[in-house]
């Protein structure tokens, strides 16, 4: 990403992923569910374990 173009875009997703984990700290909603879903086929799944642990 480019933060001189896309920089508006990557504080709103920072926000909202703020927002998400403040509002489900498990992933156990059924957005959360999907987030889950969506790190595993982008290859982020290891992130999850990484937070979960601590």
């Amino acid at each position: 990403a480019d933060l001189s173009v896309h920089g508006d875009l990557l504080l709103i997703a920072a926000k909202d992923a703020a927002l998400i984990l403040n509002q489900d700290k498990n992933l156990s909603t059924p957005r959360g569910a999907a987030l889950r879903t969506l790190m595993y086929l982008f290859e982020r799944d290891e992130a999850i374990k990484t937070y979960l642990a601590g």
